[in-house]
C-alpha cells in the first residue's frame, strides 16, 4: 500500500471509534514489534510514528502498513470482552474479599492508572467466587516530570474470582495493557497468596502433544479448527456461522477479515489458501447457541482473541439461564483440553481435508479447467475405462462433460 492511500485511509477510519482503534495499533506495537508505545489519544501523533517508522526501515514499509490498515477497517463493537487468566491461592472466600477491599474501596493509584468508585465486593459462596466492578482512568505520564497529566483513557472493569475453577476473570476491558497493570497490582501487593499468570494461547500451544506431527497446518490453526468443527458442538455450543478470521504469519503477517455466512468461510479460496500455508488463525468469530437440556440458554457472537492473553468478546448476546461467564470458564477448559489431547493435532488435520480440501479446490476455475483437461486425455489414453474415468471424475470432484 502507497502512503498517500494509506494517510487517506486512516484519516476516514479515524472519524469513529478513534479511541479504540488507536489503543488496538497500540497493543499491535507492543504484540508484533515489541515496542510500549502511546499516541495519547492523538492520531497526529499515531501517524508520525508509523512514517517515521518505515523511514527508519524501508524494507517492512509494505507490510506494516497493510497490517495497520487491517486494524483500522475492523469493525469496533460494543461486545464485551473477558479476559481469563489462571489462579493459584491458598486464600478463602473472606480472605480474598478483605484483601480487595484494603486496596480497592479507596481510590487506588498504580503508575499511570487510578482504579475507582468500588463500593463493594461481593461473596458467592455457592459458586465460590469474590466479585468486584469500578473504574479506571490511565493518564499521560509527564516524561520531564514523571508526573501524571491529562487522562487520556477511561472506562469499567468487572473482576471475579473464580476459586472452584482457579480462575481469574475480568471483563469490560478491552485492552490488554490495562488487564495487565491490574494484575501487576495485585501482585505487588499480595504475591504469593494471590498468584495469577495470564494465560497466552500462542505460547502454551508450542508444548501440545504431537506438535511436530502438524506437517503443513499451524499447531493454532489445528486447535482452532478442532473448536469450529467438533469441540463446541461437543460442549453443547452449535456453531450458526462462521463470520470472521484473522492470519497471521510469522515472516508476512497480515490480517484477513472477511464477513460471511454459514461456513462459506472455509469455502473462500483465500482462506483454505492461507490455511495450507502455515498461517496461524489468531482470532475468530462465530455465532453460537449454547443447548441444554434441548433448550437453548445462550445466544451470541463468540470473538475468541488469541493476539495476546486468551479473550472471549461476546456481542448482540441473549442470555436465558446459562450465564456468559460460565461460557468462558467452558470455553477455557475446552482449549486447555485440545492443548492436552495427543490427539488434536491429527483431528485438526483430518477435519481440514474433510471440511476445506476439495470444497476448496471446487471454487477455483482454473482447477475445474485443470481436471477437465486430465479427465479428457486420460479417456483419450484409456478408453476402453471411459466409463470409470467419467464416473471417477463426477463423484471425487464433480467435474462432468
Amino acid at each position: 500500500m502507497d502512503i498517500r492511500k494509506f494517510e487517506q485511509l486512516f484519516s476516514q477510519k479515524m472519524r469513529s471509534n478513534k479511541e479504540k482503534r488507536l489503543l488496538a495499533i497500540e497493543e499491535y506495537f507492543a504484540d508484533y514489534h515489541d515496542i510500549e508505545v502511546s499516541f495519547e489519544n492523538d492520531t497526529d501523533k499515531c501517524i508520525s510514528f508509523i512514517l517515521q517508522l518505515i523511514r527508519e526501515d524501508t524494507e517492512i514499509k509494505d507490510s506494516l502498513l497493510d497490517e495497520i490498515a487491517d486494524i483500522v477497517m475492523q469493525r469496533f463493537s460494543i461486545g464485551i470482552p473477558f479476559a481469563v487468566s489462571e489462579l493459584e491461592t491458598k486464600l478463602d472466600l473472606n480472605q480474598i474479599k478483605t484483601h480487595i477491599e484494603e486496596l480497592f474501596l479507596e481510590e487506588c493509584e498504580y503508575e499511570n492508572l487510578k482504579f475507582s468508585d468500588c463500593d463493594e465486593v461481593t461473596v458467592d459462596e455457592i459458586n465460590e467466587t469474590v466479585a468486584f466492578k469500578g473504574r479506571y482512568k490511565e493518564f499521560y505520564i509527564d516524561p520531564r516530570t514523571d508526573e501524571l497529566g491529562r487522562e487520556i483513557n477511561s472506562g469499567v472493569y468487572n473482576v471475579t474470582f473464580d476459586l472452584k475453577n482457579k480462575l481469574f476473570i475480568t471483563s469490560g476491558v478491552g485492552y490488554n495493557k490495562i488487564v495487565n497493570k491490574l494484575i501487576d497490582l495485585l501482585k505487588t501487593n499480595y504475591y504469593p497468596d494471590i498468584h495469577i499468570k495470564p494465560y497466552y494461547v500462542q505460547t502454551n500451544i508450542r508444548y501440545i502433544n504431537n506438535a511436530a506431527t502438524s506437517n503443513d497446518f499451524a499447531p493454532l490453526t489445528l486447535l482452532v479448527i478442532n473448536l469450529i468443527f467438533k469441540k463446541l458442538h461437543e460442549m453443547g455450543y452449535l456453531v450458526q456461522s462462521v463470520d470472521s478470521l484473522s492470519f497471521n504469519n510469522e515472516s508476512a503477517p497480515r490480517i484477513k477479515n472477511a464477513k460471511l455466512t454459514g461456513t462459506d468461510l472455509f469455502k473462500d479460496p483465500d482462506v483454505v489458501e492461507r490455511i495450507y500455508s502455515e498461517d496461524k488463525i489468531t482470532k475468530f468469530t462465530v455465532n453460537i447457541i449454547k443447548m441444554k437440556d434441548g433448550k437453548a440458554t445462550l445466544l451470541t457472537d463468540l470473538t475468541i482473541d488469541f493476539r495476546g492473553m486468551i479473550k472471549f468478546i461476546f456481542d448482540n448476546s441473549k442470555e436465558a439461564s446459562f450465564t456468559i461467564s460460565q461460557a468462558c470458564v467452558d470455553l477455557f477448559k475446552g482449549i486447555n483440553e485440545l492443548i492436552a489431547d495427543e490427539h488434536t493435532i491429527d483431528t485438526g488435520k483430518t477435519l481440514i481435508k474433510l471440511n476445506m480440501q476439495r470444497l476448496a479446490f471446487n471454487t477455483r476455475p482454473q482447477f475445474n479447467a485443470f481436471m477437465y483437461t486430465l479427465k479428457n486425455e486420460l479417456v483419450e489414453l484409456l478408453p476402453d475405462k471411459e466409463e470409470e474415468i467419467l464416473k471417477h471424475f463426477q463423484t471425487s470432484y464433480d467435474i462432468n462433460d
